[in-house]
């Protein structure tokens, strides 16, 4: 285990650069979605600055949240990634499913997840989400 941990380590895939690869790419998902949703109210001609703005500011609190989780990290566990991580993580799923759905009002399937996300879409309905 310590030799595979030693090579991570030496070409720059070490654990420790975990969370802040998530962090990367959740800011990436963030700004797609961003993109599609704007496509998505171009597309729909259903552009509107109120929801631009609740957007923007739900994803300044998203950021926040993520803030808060890593001060969290350092104060209960050490300094290990782990409550930040999994928040993070849970965020790039979010954001990656409000992307597939901008992506679906506009007529962009994925036959594959759409299934899926239709059966996760139908359910919230019925709870009252």
């Amino acid at each position: 285990m310590e030799f595979i941990f030693q090579h991570f380590t030496e070409i720059g895939f070490g654990l420790e650069a975990f969370p802040v690869v998530a962090f990367y790419v959740m800011l990436a998902v963030m700004a797609l979605d961003i993109i599609t949703g704007l496509f998505k109210a171009l597309y729909t001609k259903e552009a509107n600055s109120k929801y631009t703005y609740k957007g923007f500011i739900k994803k300044l609190s998203i950021l926040a949240g993520i803030g808060l989780a890593v001060l969290l990290d350092l104060i209960l566990s050490g300094g290990i990634a782990v409550i930040s991580t999994g928040a993070i993580m849970l965020m790039n799923i979010m954001e990656g499913l409000s992307v597939l759905e901008n992506l679906g009002a506009m007529g962009i399937y994925f036959p594959f997840i759409s299934k899926r996300l239709e059966q996760v879409l139908e359910e919230q309905t019925d709870k009252g989400e």
